[in-house]
């Protein structure tokens, strides 16, 4: 199996353990949530989601794409036709 895709179900577990942990263990006492809880979960969630980012730069596959110059302006060109309606031109050196 791909290292990406073992990422994506890694991450995919993750999301949905962490969902079921906060959605049923930690609110099952409704209670008004102090300004201090909120900021101590927002640190937690933050903390996992760095954890999981470091892991998969550290342990992920460094994709990259190589474009010609004439692909490169052909794109721009396409994308130039679209949302700008031709309101400039697109030059590649």
């Amino acid at each position: 199996m791909d290292t990406s895709a073992i990422f994506w179900i890694v991450f995919g577990i993750l999301v949905i353990t962490t969902l079921a942990i906060d959605l049923g263990v930690f609110s099952r006492n409704p209670h008004q949530v102090s300004v201090k809880e909120a900021l101590i979960w927002t640190g937690v969630w933050i903390t996992i989601a760095l954890g999981f980012n470091t892991l998969q730069l550290t342990n992920g596959q460094e994709q990259t794409v190589t474009v010609t110059a004439a692909e490169y302006k052909a794109c721009l060109n396409a994308y130039n036709q679209g949302p700008f309606n031709g309101s400039y031109e697109i030059t590649v050196l």
